[in-house]
């Protein structure tokens, strides 16, 4: 089974994107430094052992073309590099060194290995955007801060927590899909982002969203679109259109946070399971994140939350049009497991293939298709030296796109991720979610959701798409879909939902 729209030619030329999206220039991991002195400096005296790479890019005009380049295709861009440099090069911009890899076993030390060598950057284009947008959360702090704030949070994500979840996750799929009508093109990018938004608002911050949908919808776009944008090369105290839209929804969000904590902290909600109440409970105590910490938190969980996950059942949806043979399998299976009623919780380690399908769908289109860490001290990558404050860059989407470690790259093959093959995976090439102790926090909230999702949609809906060829990729803050439309057909699952069959 074969990709027709996901092989490596399609983001040869990712310029095909509708022009909302083409004034946004979202190739921050990609530049990965700091244009107009904004980096920490390359300075390499004394470095004895840097991989490959093109001439230092440093004055104005060098800059602006360069980032035009990546920023037309930023995928295609970094596969250029590779095919000339190999698996690790260097990159100087203005004032910063960067190493870029695609290799597995670099992005096993780098994440893992070594992860305590590195850290989340604080400067560079994206790295300030994200810290300045989500402040000091989960996703940009560091150290014993972050360590500390990752134990208040990580309760949200055990074992028990998830249970409780799940009935929520299904319910609102059903709502969802109820409304769409055999024969209908439904925009499956917008109605994904909306359930796992509708989703993590109500399991995470205890908020029903579904009523202000649209509202909240909106401004998270404009919220994406506020990172690795054209304004973020100029300089903070330069006016651009675009910081007047980021300061106006950054200022909504921060709000619509704000709202929420109140309700919490003052006990106007009766929802006290989710993590927003747990934290809210403890503001101003011993011990406890301040109120800033806290909307910080919000803002990144609500952020991060939705993003992933609505983008890969985008992908996964897409693949299995294109792809019916594993659409039928995928079926049989939900149709053995449920039996025609509601998935829970316990259904999920029965769903073996719903899962496998998730997981081979993560690796054509990561969500998360760049890591980028700051270097904390001198060390080294794969035998090349590492300054202090240098940045490293892994290419997740190469990584998981090659050949050498895995075979018919551009294949969908689920079975990859079967049981006995999947433990053959060599370390770091597959890392939709990182790895090491900052590996994703929401990774088993995000999978049991993306399963329940799936697993319900078979129950009701087959879904195709209206162009055969799939859909264009915008490779931002995350891999997202640029437009995907999709007709409503019958279930695929052999045994409709009983609560829907009427």
């Amino acid at each position: 089974m074969t990709v027709p729209r996901g092989s490596e030619a399609k983001f040869e030329n990712l310029p095909v994107f509708p022009s909302s999206c083409k004034k946004s220039l979202n190739w921050w991991p990609f530049v990965a430094g700091g244009l107009f002195g904004r980096g920490r400096g390359w300075y390499t005296w004394g470095v004895t052992h840097l991989p490959p790479g093109p001439p230092a890019v440093k004055n104005p005009v060098s800059l602006l073309l360069f980032a035009s380049r990546v920023g037309r295709d930023p995928i295609g861009f970094q596969r250029g590099r590779f095919e000339r440099y190999g698996d690790i090069y260097t990159s100087r911009v203005n004032q910063l060194l960067t190493l870029v890899t695609r290799h597995p076993d670099h992005i096993q030390q780098l994440l893992v290995t070594d992860g305590d060598s590195y850290l989340k950057p604080e400067l560079g284009i994206g790295a300030a955007e994200l810290r300045r947008v989500l402040g000091n959360g989960l996703l940009s702090s560091n150290g014993d801060f972050w360590r500390q704030q990752r134990r208040q949070v990580q309760p949200a994500f055990g074992a028990s927590h998830l249970r409780a979840y799940a009935e929520t996750m299904v319910a609102y799929t059903l709502e969802r899909v109820h409304r769409w009508r055999p024969g209908s093109v439904i925009d499956v990018k917008s109605e994904m982002m909306g359930l796992t938004l509708s989703v993590v608002g109500k399991v995470l911050m205890g908020k029903d969203v579904r009523s202000q949908q649209s509202e909240v919808e909106a401004a998270m776009i404009a919220f994406r679109r506020s990172f690795g944008g054209v304004s973020s090369v100029l300089p903070r105290w330069m006016p651009h259109p675009a910081r007047r839209r980021e300061a106006r929804v950054l200022a909504q969000m921060r709000a619509l946070m704000d709202g929420f904590i109140d309700d919490h902290a003052s006990g106007r909600s009766d929802d006290d399971e989710c993590l927003l109440h747990v934290l809210a409970r403890g503001l101003g105590s011993d011990g406890f994140m301040s109120r800033e910490q806290l909307r910080d938190e919000a803002l990144t969980l609500f952020f991060a939350g939705h993003e992933t996950t609505s983008h890969a059942l985008s992908w996964t949806l897409s693949l299995l049009a294109q792809n019916p043979e594993a659409r039928s399998k995928l079926g049989r299976e939900v149709s053995s497991v449920l039996g025609g009623r509601l998935a829970s919780f316990d259904d999920l380690p029965a769903l073996e293939y719903t899962g496998q399908v998730l997981s081979e769908g993560m690796r054509l289109y990561p969500p998360a298709h760049t890591v980028l860490r700051e270097a904390g001290r001198d060390t080294t990558l794969g035998g090349y030296d590492v300054p202090k404050g240098s940045h490293v860059v892994a290419s997740i989407f190469h990584a998981q796109r090659d050949a050498r470690w895995h075979p018919a790259p551009l294949a969908f093959r689920p079975e990859r991720f079967a049981p006995e093959a999947a433990k053959t995976l060599r370390p770091g090439s597959y890392v939709p979610f990182g790895a090491g102790t900052r590996v994703c926090i929401g990774k088993r909230f995000a999978l049991m959701e993306a399963t329940l999702i799936l697993a319900t949609l078979a129950q009701h809906a087959t879904l195709d798409l209206v162009d055969p060829r799939g859909p264009a990729a915008n490779a931002s803050i995350t891999l997202a879909p640029v437009e995907l439309s999709m007709r409503v057909g019958p279930a695929f699952a052999s045994k409709p939902l009983s609560a829907l069959a009427g």
